[in-house]
Order: structure tokens, then C-alpha cells, then sequence
């Protein structure tokens, strides 16, 4: 689609060598294999075909789905939050495109275009620094192999040689897809990181009147979002494992119920922390806005309070009036001044709806079982 601004350029094309080149992720091979969602799919649904295989077809003392049906909701649940993950991945240039073709930017003191694309390179070379994703990737993994360290005793005791062997392989699948949810991780921290830094670098047009109520920036506001729908989701599977009474154990209802309430909050931090500054920014516009109007205005009331005495020029007065009739059109509580890029009350309800819900059947779950249950 092509953009053109007020001079008849077409903004669509500049940058296009910039994005052609483009790379969210530190390594090829992860640039390769998180760009299309098939490998992600079709790895995991081989690593659950396993645990399938061997719940039909048992092969050892233990039946993984029938003895830990949570397995099911964990698997079905981290193929959805994967793929909205890479989903997230791959729509990451278009907001860093969006604000040039959308010229919601201008420039502090030097040239816009010169400054956009020294900010766009300094992202490019945060995303490219591998040693931290890479500690970070690392510091995962060994988190998790402590996490399950009585997983291999549990399986060798359970499992023949070769069954025990393709379960390995699923565990390997699994535990590679988490170190390379970290490495997007990173990705998507420079990235907040960077779209928090927006305000520092460029001042941000705000449109009071844009019909998306955010000033003209809900795509940004909307970005942000999405990158907390995985954790969102993953709330809900932690809150439907949490209430569940299924496996043969409490322990992995019980670590559900404590990552609910820890997805919670963080999904809140990964919406508000990188938009905190633009919310600042459309505060501190809104005040200016508001300063300006009252100026205007008492300027206006002052002129026709001058020209209504007795000796006054009554056609200024009359000027004077119906300029402050007009200018009342854009008074701040008629055309309310955005300070959010977002809906508020909607992002707040989705990010906290996992801990509601779990609260809701919760309460009713009590309410039956203390009035409603017959003893038996």
C-alpha cells in the first residue's frame, strides 16, 4: 500500500531497504524457524503424540494422560500461546512502519527522516546482541531442569529403555520451544523498551478528535496488547489446571494457581510499562491543550467585556462572542483529550479476566457446595 505525505512522496518506500534486511532475532537459524508457525506445530504435536501413544499403547506402570490429565490442557494451551507468540513476532515491523507511513511523529531538533532511521538502527543493533538473550535462554532452561529434576528418576522407573527414549525426545522438543520463547522474549523487551523510548526521541502528534478515542495511537496501544495475549491465555490454562481435580497429584494444580496470580500482574507490566511514557507525554498535551483553550478563551471574554461598555465598538463584542461560541465547540470536557493510547477499563478487564473468572466459579463453587449440596 502506498503512502504519500503533503509533499507527494511516497513514504511507504523509504526504510524499504532498512525492513527488507530486517531481523527480530539474533541468529538465522531463529529468524528461519520461528517465521514460519509449522515448525513450531508440528514439532509439538509430535512431542504430544508421544504422550498419546503411550497412553493408549502403555508401555511402562504409568498412563501420562490418564494419570496427569493437566498434560492435555498444558500442551493444547502452549500450541495456542506459541503461535500467538509468533504471531506477535511477525507483526513487529509494522508498528515501527505505521508511525512513519502514519506521520504521528515529528522531529525534536534535527531531520525527522535522519533521526527515525539512526533510531530504527540503534533497535536493529539492541535486537542483534546475542550474549544476553542467550544468559537469559541458559538461566531458563537450568531453572527448568531444576524445576523437574525428579522428572527422570519418576520416568526410569516407570518406562522401558525405548519408551523412555521417545519421551526424552518430547522433553527435548519442549524444552527447546522454552529457550526460544526466551530468546522472543528478549525480542519483545528491546521492543517495548524502544517503543517507550518514543517520546524521548520524537514528539508524538495526538489528534483529540480521532475516532479511535486514543488520539490517533490505538495501534500502538494495540501492539501492546497483543504482546500480553499469551500471557493472558496462559492465565486462563493456569486457572483452568488450578481448578481442576484430575491428575493423581495436586502439584501441578497447585503451581498452576500460583502462576495465575503472577501472570496477572505481569501481564499488566508488559502493557502499561512500555506505554507509560506516551501516556505521560498525552497528560502532559492534554495540560498545554487545556492552558491554550482558557487562553484563548479569556482573551476572547476579556474583549467582549471591554467592547460592551457604553463607549465600546459592539460589533467587535459581537466578533468577540461568536469566536467564544465557536471555540466553546472544542472545550476539553466536549471533545475529551485522550491521555491513553488504549481503552483503559477494556485492557485492565482483559489483562485481570483469567483471575475474575477463577474468582466468579470460584465463589459460585462455594455458594453450592455451603446451600445449595445435599449431604449425602
Amino acid at each position: 500500500m502506498r503512502n504519500n505525505d503533503a509533499d507527494g512522496r511516497d513514504t511507504s518506500a523509504e526504510f524499504a531497504d532498512f525492513w527488507d534486511h530486517f531481523q527480530l532475532l539474533p541468529w538465522k537459524w531463529a529468524e528461519t524457524i520461528t517465521s514460519r508457525f509449522r515448525y513450531f506445530v508440528f514439532s509439538t504435536l509430535l512431542a504430544y503424540g508421544v504422550f498419546i501413544f503411550f497412553t493408549v499403547f502403555p508401555a511402562g506402570a504409568a498412563l501420562p494422560l490418564k494419570d496427569y490429565p493437566s498434560i492435555n490442557v498444558i500442551f493444547l494451551g502452549g500450541i495456542l500461546i506459541g503461535i500467538m507468540i509468533l504471531a506477535w513476532r511477525r507483526k513487529v515491523p509494522s508498528i515501527f512502519q505505521w508511525l512513519w507511513q502514519g506521520e504521528r511523529l515529528e522531529p525534536r531538533q534535527k531531520d525527522l527522516k535522519t533521526e527515525y532511521h539512526r533510531y530504527l538502527q540503534e533497535y536493529q543493533a539492541a535486537l542483534l546482541s546475542s550474549t544476553r538473550p542467550l544468559a537469559l535462554g541458559i538461566l531458563f532452561i537450568g531453572g527448568l531442569c531444576i524445576f523437574l529434576a525428579q522428572v527422570p528418576q519418576f520416568l526410569s522407573e516407570n518406562f522401558a529403555l525405548v519408551p523412555l527414549l521417545l519421551i526424552y525426545l518430547a522433553y527435548l522438543i519442549i524444552i527447546f520451544w522454552a529457550f526460544m520463547a526466551c530468546i522472543v522474549g528478549w525480542a519483545f523487551l528491546i521492543t517495548s523498551l524502544y517503543i517507550q523510548n518514543l517520546p524521548q526521541r520524537f514528539a508524538i502528534k495526538i489528534q483529540p478528535g480521532h475516532p479511535d478515542q486514543c488520539g490517533g495511537l490505538k495501534p500502538v496501544g494495540d501492539f501492546c496488547i497483543r504482546s500480553a495475549i499469551p500471557l493472558i491465555v496462559a492465565g486462563f490454562v493456569s486457572g483452568v489446571i488450578s481448578m481442576s481435580t484430575w491428575d493423581n497429584s495436586r502439584t501441578p494444580a497447585d503451581l498452576a494457581t500460583v502462576a495465575l496470580f503472577l501472570l496477572g500482574p505481569f501481564a499488566a507490566i508488559t502493557v502499561f510499562i512500555p506505554l507509560w511514557d506516551i501516556h505521560n507525554y498525552m497528560s502532559q498535551q492534554k495540560g498545554i491543550y487545556a492552558d491554550i483553550f482558557a487562553t484563548q478563551a479569556m482573551e476572547l471574554q476579556q474583549t467582549i467585556r471591554v467592547h460592551s461598555r457604553e463607549n465600546g465598538d459592539f460589533k467587535t463584542a459581537e466578533v468577540a462572542r461568536d469566536k467564544l461560541e465557536l471555540l466553546q465547540t472544542l472545550h476539553p470536557d466536549k471533545l475529551p483529550y485522550p491521555v491513553w493510547p488504549f481503552r483503559f477499563t477494556d485492557t485492565l478487564l482483559a489483562v485481570f479476566s483469567p483471575q475474575i473468572l477463577q474468582t466468579v466459579i470460584g465463589f459460585g463453587a462455594f455458594v453450592y457446595n455451603t446451600f445449595f449440596k445435599k449431604e449425602p
